[in-house]
């Protein structure tokens, strides 16, 4: 059976391995970003509300669907505030996996701030050098 250090040190490497496969990276917008949803304008840069993101998004998908259904794509443009309903899909997409991954994240450094304090004097100091070993491999040659 492993030992308290040994599972600190293990949870310690399954967070930063976890923290490295989640992107958060500032999405690339092809939209003005703002809509009016329901009398209300929203800007989906800034917008947390993750139910009002999943309503505006099905709102899209279901016009767009609607409008193939009825045959009306081509007889009538597909744009929304000047840019492609699709590309309103995509934009709300976008910020709603940003959310996820940032929640994701805040919930490992949560995990990670916990581990960090069960550390004894020993492990946090192994841990501080390898971080420095780690960013400065050729100083450490």
């Amino acid at each position: 059976m492993p030992t308290a250090n040994e599972l600190v040190q293990k949870g310690l490497q399954q967070v930063a391995e976890a923290k490295k496969r989640v992107e958060l990276k500032k999405p690339e917008w092809k939209t003005s970003c703002v809509i009016d949803l329901f009398g209300k304008e929203i800007n989906i840069q800034v917008c947390t509300d993750m139910f009002t993101l999943v309503r505006a998004r099905s709102i899209f998908k279901d016009a767009l669907k609607q409008m193939k259904e009825l045959k009306l794509v081509m007889s009538f443009e597909t744009t929304y505030r000047n840019c492609e309903i699709t590309s309103w899909i995509d934009d709300i997409e976008q910020r709603i996996q940003y959310l996820v991954n940032a929640n994701h994240l805040s919930k490992l450094s949560q995990v990670e701030s916990k581990l960090g304090s069960l550390m004894t004097e020993d492990q946090k100091r192994e841990s501080e050098l390898n971080k420095l070993l780690e960013s400065f491999p050729d100083l450490f040659k």
